[in-house]
């Protein structure tokens, strides 16, 4: 699913919010301990460290949509990691068609005690997170729609991003 481009985020009851962080958009495929990573144009990415990282999900069968951002912890120290952002499918059930709010509680589930990591949907004022976001020199917001389904390829305006580029 792709998101609209815009240049303010939209308020409201109907939005919650999460952090872009400038990573590679990846979707994660994983069927039993067979993992591979697709970027969004479809080819497939190579990344053993976090294959293996995925291998680890608690699902026989899953389809995550994330990022796979670089952390440096301290000076000359650069890591790899897998921020999760939507489940698509698991264990054999199509989750595209439930509600976002279903797919990040099922998504939260997996990754509890794992090395994946969890992009959780923010419920907050837009100003304040886009100023937060901005200080801090992460990529920009994403806005969802809440209650929307996950429609893979379009741009339907229920994800909407908001970039915030460092200078």
């Amino acid at each position: 699913m792709r998101s609209r481009p815009i240049a303010e985020l939209p308020a409201g009851e109907d939005w919650v919010y999460e952090v872009k962080r400038g990573g590679k958009r990846t979707i994660a495929v994983k069927n039993d301990r067979n993992v591979n990573l697709y970027r969004e144009d479809g080819e497939r990415l190579e990344c053993p460290l976090i294959e293996e990282v995925l291998r680890r999900v608690p699902a026989r069968a899953a389809v995550i949509d994330g990022e796979i951002i670089y952390v440096i912890p301290k000076p000359g120290d650069r890591q790899m990691r897998f921020f999760a952002w939507d489940l698509l499918h698991f264990n054999g059930h199509d989750m595209t068609l439930q509600p976002l709010e279903e797919r990040k509680h099922r998504l939260c589930t997996l990754t509890l005690d794992g090395d994946v990591l969890f992009s959780p949907s923010l419920g907050c004022e837009p100003a304040q997170l886009v100023a937060e976001v901005s200080r801090l020199s992460l990529d920009g917001v994403l806005a969802k729609r809440k209650g929307s389904i996950y429609e893979p390829g379009k741009c339907t305006g229920s994800w909407l991003s908001l970039p915030l580029r460092p200078e």
